[in-house]
């Protein structure tokens, strides 16, 4: 017969025994948890095509350097012939060129700060300026995604330029009014077969106009406007590839 002593060391190894699984079961499930909480947020805040950084992302950042008075800009980048890579070659080729298109740009050194996926072939990079160098930066990664072929699945090389607008960020101006004043600049560019150009308010435009909240995007309506002059045109100066 055990004599208690023994019963006891037995029930209180037991009862640790059961302690140490029930407290690795939720160690296991809590770091289980929190992974999958990292990646919802991870993709919550990126493109799942390329991984940049996406919309949500990219105005979060504005907003932060909004509130720290922080000199930045913003360009946006249109690809020039990239529906015909799709139209040719499937959905899966274009894919696999934006996702060059991204490295790329992710690649970018200072002054280039974050490069964001906004949607289809358009991305966007956050710049920053205090220094004066934005149009630096933005021609940079016009040559970075002009300069050099990209490869399709069978390995052919794909040529591809870009239309680019620039915007400088100014105190008060809202995150969207900024990446509007990108748009209306890169699709100036693009009405003059690409390039780079930078965003001017007109000279007598006061806060109330600058901060004022965009109605419509300039890409909603681009192909209804493609051939009809715009007002914006001369307070855009154009700068050559």
């Amino acid at each position: 017969m055990s004599s208690i002593p023994d019963l006891t060391a037995t029930t209180l190894g037991g009862i640790a025994a059961g302690l140490f699984a029930g407290y690795s079961l939720c160690g296991a499930y809590l770091w289980r948890t929190r992974r999958a909480l990292r990646a919802a947020r991870h993709a919550a805040g990126h493109d799942e095509t390329t991984g940049l950084a996406n919309r949500r992302t990219l105005y979060r950042h504005l907003r932060t350097a909004a509130r720290r008075q922080r000199r930045i800009a913003v360009a946006v980048l249109d690809l020039d012939g990239f529906k015909t890579v799709n139209d040719r070659h499937g959905h899966h080729a274009g894919d696999l060129v934006l996702a060059q298109v991204a490295a790329r740009l992710a690649a970018l050194p200072a002054p280039t700060l974050l490069a964001a996926r906004l949607s289809g072939d358009e991305f966007a990079l956050l710049i920053d300026d205090h220094t004066g160098d934005a149009l630096v930066a933005a021609h940079q990664a016009w040559r970075t995604i002009a300069d050099t072929p990209f490869r399709l699945p069978d390995g052919k090389p794909v040529g591809l330029t870009a239309s680019v607008g620039v915007t400088v960020c100014r105190v008060g101006v809202d995150p969207r009014l900024l990446l509007h004043h990108a748009d209306l600049a890169m699709y100036a560019a693009k009405r003059d077969q690409g390039g780079v150009r930078l965003f001017t308010p007109e000279p007598h435009a006061g806060p109330e106009h600058l901060a004022a909240r965009p109605v419509v995007r300039p890409r909603d309506r681009w192909q209804r406007q493609a051939s009809e002059p715009s007002t914006a045109d001369s307070h855009l100066p154009h700068h050559p590839r």
